[in-house]
């Protein structure tokens, strides 16, 4: 059963063949709304017609205290200050001021629980074995645009800032 929360997001620009992939760094849960076009008015006798042109996705995304290098960037001592090495905020902010008015693409894997079981030999004293682990399913793929960025800076440090970043993808 898939999760709410993607559990890797990567960004592409539509025209580029390599998958970016965000930190997870204190990120928040990913938020998902709907934009609908639509057409309504009255008519005469009073009721409402309405004409939808289509629902597009808005997905919402936001860091707190992360730090603006990531593990693609080393600082002078030479280790990672993103946890986990994906691409963080300072190169977010730079794809950001590359791309902002370009289609690009995002893609979203949801981290999803199997449960298999062992069973060794027939022998009674051999207990079967069940255990759960996690995969990914495949990634969910969209063509947005950059509606929105933000950066704060919160601390500057020696070697990185810490910083929080909100971003939203609208699904062209």
């Amino acid at each position: 059963m898939p999760l709410t929360t993607p559990s890797i997001i990567q960004i592409t620009p539509t025209s580029a063949s390599g998958w970016y992939t965000l930190t997870d760094h204190n990120r928040s849960p990913l938020d998902i709304s709907y934009e609908v076009i639509e057409k309504s008015s009255r008519m005469a006798d009073g009721t409402m017609r309405k004409f939808v042109v289509a629902k597009k996705k808005k997905f919402s995304l936001s860091w707190s205290d992360v730090p603006a290098a990531t593990g693609k960037d080393r600082g002078a001592l030479g280790y990672y200050f993103a946890v986990d090495g994906n691409y963080a905020m300072g190169w977010l902010k730079n794809f950001y001021e590359q791309y902002n008015f370009q289609p690009i693409s995002i893609k979203l894997y949801y981290g999803q629980e199997t449960n298999t079981s062992l069973s060794a030999s027939a022998s009674p004293h051999t207990a079967s074995t069940a255990y759960t682990r996690s995969v990914l399913s495949a990634g969910e793929q969209y063509d947005v645009f950059i509606t929105n960025f933000t950066y704060n800076i919160k601390k500057r440090l020696t070697l990185t800032d810490i910083v929080d970043v909100t971003i939203e993808f609208t699904e062209i």
